[in-house]
């Protein structure tokens, strides 16, 4: 039995060359990778792991890419001819045919259903307009560059290398972030980048192996941002914005050192995993000479901050629109933050558990799902819509989102909140105090009574103690004070009747127990509410 792991779910198999291609799942997200073949590049590292013979894997793999063949024969109005789906597929079927020792040109029937899906491809480009054309669009040009420099294909190529370029402007807004508001899909686009200098330099394309090392070294920039050493060991990242569902975030975390070995940029400083998708580029001796410093205490950039001090780091997002733009993968999140305390995650987002269009998948983009401060169950801001003018938008965001930041704290202001009336501006701050504790100022402006709520997501174990409350992971012991003038007080651990809190996911279509604190009152405005983490053992 074979395990095909596609976007959160396992599919059993016995057979590779047989598989269920017109299966139908609640989620099409599972459909969609099982015809990326997403699951195509884990199986074969978790083979080469266990030191399975490579001749004899890509006879298993290749019996299963004939058998999608031999079934797909024309183009049709599924998601198996999806351009998305197809540019991940072409691109998955090389690396595996590379990775198993093989040509992609020297295998007849391989070559043939290449050039036929790039040709398709080329055809149904995923552009939408300049606002909403997201990163599926650089895809396209990934799939058909790489295939155009595989098989010797120079149209394919300069069709991709052209849109590969040309994207960068619209994906990165700043240098060495995605403009898509997710830590995910930062290391997901790095990755493609990646993949596209990878071959460039292999396939002797020297022009566009040079337009490439400045975006692939900006982009590392932008990963080891996200990276932070745990407790293990290892590494992790704050799951802030949506999680894809073509990978699980530990996929990607060797991503910087790939980037690192294919250009001037510094590597993390600390081991490479041991597992991943770096398998496929980087030779398991690899170690990387330079070493990244890490004395940057404050990192602040057009959307993303963060604070590391003492034993804490902190991160928060907003959106510099006011509103998630879509197309982009960004949530309601303006004015949240993630606090790690030692490496280990105290405070955190709860992640978004699928893209279905239901109660568990809506929560993950709304308010209630981050560690933030929520008036009149209102999101910070209002959902874009098409048929929404910029001018009708501009009175609806208020006063757009702010950061200020210094050596041992952070400040978020926005006037979303505002469009509701009696309502004014909002602050956050955050601030480092010592090793051992971090204090939150939350103040809204305006006047009249309103319903506000604080809530705090975290793995830690919850108990409620007086007038706040104790948190407890391992040996690890820490004390949360709220505002008194909140005297609601509720603790989930699991899920609420409404969904709403106790849980979380830390990859796509999986979801864990965790804490969710969530302290409310009737107030009159304009409000101060200080709260407070005291670190008590550990």
């Amino acid at each position: 039995m074979v395990d095909i792991k596609l976007a959160g779910m396992t599919l059993r198999s016995a057979r590779l060359e047989a598989l269920p291609w017109d299966v139908t799942f609640v989620d099409l997200e599972n459909r969609a990778a099982l015809h990326r073949f997403t699951w195509l590049l884990p199986l074969l590292e978790d083979w080469a792991w266990n030191r399975i013979d490579m001749q004899s894997a890509w006879m298993i793999v290749n019996a299963s890419i004939q058998d999608w063949i031999n079934h797909h024969l024309t183009p049709a109005a599924d998601e198996a001819w999806q351009p998305y789906t197809i540019s991940e597929r072409l691109v998955n079927w090389i690396i595996t045919c590379l990775a198993c020792g093989q040509q992609p040109v020297a295998c007849e029937s391989l070559a043939m259903a290449l050039i036929k899906q790039s040709e398709y491809l080329q055809d149904h480009l995923e552009y939408f307009g300049d606002e909403l054309t997201g990163n599926h669009l650089s895809n396209n040009g990934r799939a058909l560059y790489i295939v155009g420099l595989v098989l010797n294909q120079p149209a394919l190529a300069q069709v991709g290398r052209q849109i590969l370029l040309e994207e960068r402007k619209r994906l990165f807004v700043e240098p060495c972030f995605l403009r898509e508001g997710s830590s995910h899909y930062q290391f997901l686009i790095m990755r493609n980048y990646c993949e596209v200098l990878w071959f460039a330099r292999e396939c002797g394309d020297e022009n566009t192996a040079v337009e490439l090392g400045t975006t692939v070294a900006n982009l590392s920039e932008g990963c080891r941002f996200f990276l932070v050493a745990n407790a293990n060991s290892g590494w992790e990242i704050p799951l802030i914005g949506d999680i894809s569902p073509d990978c699980s975030p530990e996929w990607l975390y060797g991503v910087p050192w790939v980037a690192a070995a294919l250009t001037d940029s510094p590597a993390p400083e600390g081991s490479i995993p041991s597992r991943g998708w770096h398998r496929f580029f980087l030779a398991p001796s690899y170690v990387s000479v330079e070493r990244l410093t890490d004395s940057e205490d404050v990192i602040a950039r057009r959307e993303w901050v963060k604070v590391k001090q003492h034993n804490w780091t902190i991160f928060a997002h907003l959106n510099p629109a006011g509103v998630p733009l879509p197309p982009g993968h960004t949530h309601q999140d303006t004015g949240s933050l993630v606090a790690y305390y030692r490496g280990e995650a105290l405070l955190v987002d709860t992640g978004r558990y699928h893209y279905i269009d239901d109660r568990e998948g809506n929560r993950g983009i709304n308010c209630w799902s981050h560690t933030m401060a929520v008036i009149d169950e209102l999101n910070p801001a209002p959902f874009y819509r098409k048929i929404y003018p910029k001018s009708f938008l501009q009175t609806r965001v208020g006063a757009l989102p702010t950061f200020a930041v210094s050596p041992n704290a952070l400040e978020i202001r926005h006037g979303g909140y505002a469009r509701r009336k009696g309502i004014g501006a909002y602050r956050r701050q955050v601030n480092i105090i010592s090793r051992n504790e971090l204090e939150i100022v939350d103040e809204f402006r305006g006047a009249g009574f309103h319903e506000i709520y604080l809530i705090f997501h975290t793995s830690w174990q919850v108990s409620q103690e007086g007038l706040g409350f104790k948190l407890v992971l391992g040996d690890q012991e820490a004390e949360l004070l709220v505002p008194e003038s909140l005297a609601k007080q509720q603790v989930w651990r699991g899920p609420s009747p409404d969904k709403r809190f106790g849980w979380g996911s830390r990859c796509y279509g999986q979801a864990y127990d965790l804490s969710s604190i969530v302290v409310s009152g009737h107030v009159q405005l304009p409000w101060f509410g200080l709260s407070r983490i005291m670190m008590r053992k550990g």
